[in-house]
C-alpha cells in the first residue's frame, strides 16, 4: 500500500519545491525546470490503488493552497513560506490547526528521499508542451521510480510513479487539469474567516501535536477532541493511510 505520507511528499515535491527544498528536495528544482515564482490555479487528479482524489490547487510565490474532497470528507492545506506557517483545514468541523513550517513538512515528508533525476525528452500533457524527467523515490518502507512532466512555464503537469514495498508494486499517477497561468488573490491563501483554531484542552494527538488549554472547561475540550478523532480517523481510512 502506498502510504499517505509518501503521496503527500510526492505532491509537495511537484507543486511546492521551494518549501520541500529545505527538507531534501531543493537541489532538484532547477533540474526539473520548475518555476518557483509561477502563479496559477488548476485541478490535480491523483490516482492510486486507494482510489481517486481530486485536489484544487493554487500557487503563488511562497504560497500554496491544496483542497480535496473524497466521499464527502473535505480537507485542505495552506502553506505560507512567507510566514513560516502551515495550516491544516478541517472543513467538516470548521476548524483549522496552525503549525510551524518545519513541523508540517516533517510530518508530510517523513523519510522520503528523491534521487537520480534525468531528462528523458519532450511530450505533451493535456495539450501543453512539457519536458519529461525520470526520478527515483525511496523511504524506510520501500522505493519507487517514475516520471515527472514540467510545462515550459515551469509548472509540474504530471507525475507517474510505481512504489514497491515488500514486493508489492503500487502505481501513483497525478495529472493537472484546467491550468490557468494568472495571479492568485491573496484571500486564496488565508484561513477562511468562519474557521476556528483547534482547541483540544492540551490533548496531544499523534501527527497533530497538542492544542491550547480550552477556556470552556474539560467537558468542552473532551467533546472537541472526540469530534476531531472521529473526523481524522474517517479521513485516514478513506485516504488509505
Amino acid at each position: 500500500m502506498v502510504r499517505l505520507s509518501l503521496l503527500l511528499a510526492a505532491l509537495l515535491l511537484v507543486i511546492a519545491p521551494e518549501v520541500s527544498a529545505t527538507y531534501g528536495y531543493a537541489e532538484w528544482a532547477d533540474e526539473l525546470g520548475i518555476d518557483m515564482n509561477a502563479s496559477y490555479s488548476g485541478r490535480r487528479v491523483m490516482e492510486s490503488s486507494q482510489g481517486t482524489v481530486e485536489f484544487v490547487e493554487r500557487r503563488a510565490p511562497q504560497k500554496t493552497y491544496m483542497e480535496f474532497e473524497q466521499q464527502g470528507v473535505k480537507g485542505g492545506v495552506i502553506i505560507r513560506e512567507d510566514l513560516d506557517k502551515a495550516y491544516m483545514l478541517m472543513f467538516p468541523m470548521n476548524m483549522y490547526r496552525e503549525t510551524d513550517m518545519s513541523e508540517a513538512m516533517r510530518q508530510a515528508r517523513g523519510d522520503t528521499q528523491v534521487s537520480d533525476v534525468t531528462r528523458v525528452g519532450r511530450e505533451a500533457v493535456n495539450g501543453l508542451d512539457a519536458t519529461k524527467f525520470r526520478a527515483r523515490f525511496s523511504d524506510s518502507n520501500g522505493a519507487g521510480e517514475g516520471f515527472i512532466w514540467v510545462s515550459d512555464d515551469g509548472v509540474p503537469l504530471r507525475m507517474d510513479m510505481t512504489y514497491d514495498s515488500g514486493g508489492k508494486g503500487e502505481r501513483l499517477n497525478m495529472v493537472l487539469h484546467d491550468l490557468k497561468m494568472e495571479p492568485q488573490p491573496a484571500s486564496a491563501f488565508e484561513v477562511p474567516k468562519n474557521m476556528q483554531p483547534m482547541n483540544l484542552g492540551g490533548l496531544r494527538i499523534p501527527g497533530l501535536g497538542g492544542g491550547q488549554r480550552s477556556s470552556g472547561g474539560e467537558e468542552d475540550a473532551g467533546k472537541s477532541a472526540d469530534q476531531l478523532r472521529r473526523a481524522l480517523e474517517e479521513m485516514r481510512k478513506r485516504m488509505g493511510q
